[in-house]
């Protein structure tokens, strides 16, 4: 029984960026994050998924986002599918495009966020299986492993 109740637990915590971005609340998960709203590629089920902002560009006004658990991520197979419908910044919901970022631009865009939040990425360095230090090298071959997506809104 405690072991169920700890579970739910869990997953409400887990689950509590998704709804705060669902009823317009989403500014108090930060300006780091954006939720993606996406179909499920074999079920169809519409899927929201709370995403870091690891770089925005401004100029072009589009969200990068990495997926950490690399291209076997559901929500990133699921956009590659179906492109994403739209996203949540903050409390406004909007209509999206979407791209895949070039290897070369995804490993400048590491590069900037590294300079910002260098712990981040040091994780996240660790979690595409390179260890040691930052820079280049190490940037492209973690972005060998973990692929970038952009949205920008309409």
């Amino acid at each position: 029984m405690f072991k169920s109740r700890r579970g739910a637990l869990r997953k409400g915590l887990l689950g509590l960026p998704v709804w705060l971005f669902r009823i317009r609340l989403g500014f108090l998960a930060g300006k780091g994050f954006i939720c993606i709203v996406h179909e499920g590629r074999t079920s169809g089920t519409i899927y929201f998924t709370p995403v870091e902002v690891i770089y925005r560009d401004r100029t072009a006004n589009e969200y990068y986002a990495v997926s950490a658990r690399g291209k076997r991520s559901d929500w990133y197979r699921n956009v590659k599918k179906y492109p994403a419908t739209a996203v949540y910044i903050g409390s406004r919901r909007r209509q999206v495009n979407q791209r895949i970022v070039p290897f070369d631009e995804a490993i400048a865009a590491m590069q900037i966020y590294e300079q910002k939040h260098p712990k981040a990425a040091a994780a996240m360095l660790e979690l595409a299986g390179v260890g040691g230090d930052s820079g280049t090298l190490a940037w492209r071959s973690a972005m060998e492993v973990l692929p970038m997506v952009a949205f920008q809104p309409r």
